[in-house]
């Protein structure tokens, strides 16, 4: 497995130990794919079909275990077109209170960076952890708002 997608799946694990809820997205993966196998977020079996949301957004209801049978608690995992994670489906879940939200992606320079600047407009404090890359000696970045 490459290094990539240890800690992600680390943080994943831990979220679901400490019952955290999982907010998933995709960025458009009927052109770029599906979310990598490797983080082994749950689907249901059979899945459903994606439901559109607001012409931009494909909603799939999801619970369930990841391979090695610990329980997930993904709320949502959302198929999105926009660059940031901050739509519908995910802010409504934040309305209210104001939340801590961890942030772990890959495309840092757009997504993560568009996500975090949005959930910080709707006044939440953001955390974003720097994944590991393929070197061994680059150590995590945890950047706190």
């Amino acid at each position: 497995m490459l290094l990539l997608y240890q800690q992600p799946k680390k943080l994943l694990r831990f979220a679901s130990i400490l019952s955290i809820p999982i907010y998933a997205t995709t960025q458009n993966s009927a052109r770029l794919g599906p979310t990598c196998p490797e983080l082994s977020l749950p689907f249901p079996s059979p899945s459903p079909s994606p439901k559109t949301l607001n012409g931009n957004e494909t909603r799939k209801e999801v619970n369930g275990e990841d391979k090695n049978g610990m329980s997930m608690n993904v709320v949502e995992h959302i198929d999105k077109t926009a660059f940031s994670m901050w739509i519908p489906a995910i802010s409504q879940h934040f309305e209210g209170d104001k939340a801590e939200i961890v942030i772990v992606g890959i495309e840092s320079h757009i997504c993560v960076t568009q996500t975090a600047l949005d959930a910080l407009g709707a006044g939440h404090r953001v955390y974003i952890v720097r994944i590991k890359s393929y070197y061994l000696t680059s150590p995590p970045f945890y950047y706190n708002t």
